[in-house]
């Protein structure tokens, strides 16, 4: 896990190995690298979403427990808010939102919450959802993925819906702006460099394949001017990739990296992960 919060970057680091290992949530000074343990202790940790300068995340403390949202406080203190399924959790304009199990058991519904961690403001049927990890939040909208199927919930009118079918490909990756939503995937094959980018209009339409034929693109952000992601490969062939909104082909902007994982932009630099280190670069 690795995103952006303001003037600090959060990761999840590991403690130990097998039954014994922990996890660890920690911010990253962008200006100095100086780290700081928020929440520690925890069996697994996993989609953290930033709604202005509170911080939540699913946590499953002990293998026995259930998944909760949780929610870091002042002094670094976990409050654990509402029981979850552990499957994706993300930002809205107006707070946060996450998977329940329904009380028949067969069934799933998406929470709302508020950004103040109060109880639940309500729920709304998932008639598809199938335990995909991938969502995307913008404005009232959530995006998810169940097979190869896009689909949007519209969280004011309470209604989930197909979006767009037929996306093929192993979907790692998806990120939003005030236009369109986008998605990074691997191949339908085993091949290594049969990965695209895609992007479609938040109000919908035809999907829009933005790069193909690339090597494993991983993780994805955008801002206003370029769309990033990361070219997944070993033996130094690693590389961020970019693609202005308004141009027709992808270029790496970092080279040989081993295996870089995650990137993240703000206003003025691009951020990336990779052999458990973070590094940075200029726009």
């Amino acid at each position: 896990m690795f995103q952006s919060a303001g003037d600090a970057l959060l990761i999840t680091q590991q403690q130990g190995e097998g039954d014994a290992a922990t996890t660890s949530l920690v911010q990253v000074l962008k200006t100095t690298g100086a780290k700081t343990t928020l929440v520690q202790g925890f069996r697994q940790i996993k989609q953290v979403a930033v709604v202005g300068s509170a911080v939540f995340f699913l946590g499953l403390k002990t293998a026995d427990e259930d998944w909760f949202v949780w929610k870091v406080g002042v002094g670094g203190k976990a409050t654990k808010l509402s029981v979850a399924t552990g499957s994706f959790l993300g930002a809205i304009s107006d707070g946060l939102y996450f998977v329940t199990q329904g009380a028949d058991g067969d069934h799933y519904n998406l929470s709302l919450m508020p950004s103040s961690g109060a109880k639940p403001t309500g729920t709304i049927g998932l008639s598809a959802y199938n335990g995909d990890e991938r969502s995307i939040g913008s404005g009232a909208s959530i995006f998810y993925f169940v097979g190869s199927d896009l689909r949007r919930v519209d969280t004011a009118a309470k209604t989930d819906a197909a979006f767009s079918a037929d996306v093929s490909g192993v979907h790692k990756s998806m990120a939003a702006d005030a236009t369109h939503v986008y998605w990074a995937s691997t191949g339908p094959t085993s091949g290594a460099t049969d990965g695209t980018v895609w992007r479609a209009p938040l109000t919908g339409g035809q999907p829009q394949l933005l790069a193909g034929a690339q090597h494993r693109p991983w993780s994805l952000a955008v801002d206003d001017e370029a769309i990033y992601w990361i070219k997944n490969a070993s033996g130094g062939a690693g590389a961020v990739m970019k693609l202005r909104k308004n141009g027709h082909s992808a270029r790496p902007i970092v080279r040989g990296l081993n295996n870089p994982t995650d990137v993240v932009v703000d206003a003025s630099n691009i951020y990336w992960l990779g052999d458990g280190a973070i590094s940075v670069t200029e726009k």
